[in-house]
């Protein structure tokens, strides 16, 4: 239970620190930042979905 407990925090951080960036990319207005930023966020997803998705086997497997 406490692994899922680590999984969806870091997942809710991931997400917080998502929408910091994009805020930074939009103040400076910046198609460069902002490319750079996608291609974060292109290389995280996978990882995320992984996270997710041994979450919810998790999840079965308890019951």
């Amino acid at each position: 239970m406490e692994w899922v407990t680590y999984v969806v925090s870091f997942m809710h951080l991931g997400r917080i620190s998502g929408y910091i960036l994009m805020l930074i990319a939009g103040l400076f207005n910046n198609i460069m930042i902002f490319r750079i930023l996608l291609i974060l966020v292109t290389l995280f997803a996978p990882i995320c979905t992984k996270l997710m998705y041994d979450v919810e086997k998790s999840k079965i497997d308890e019951d």
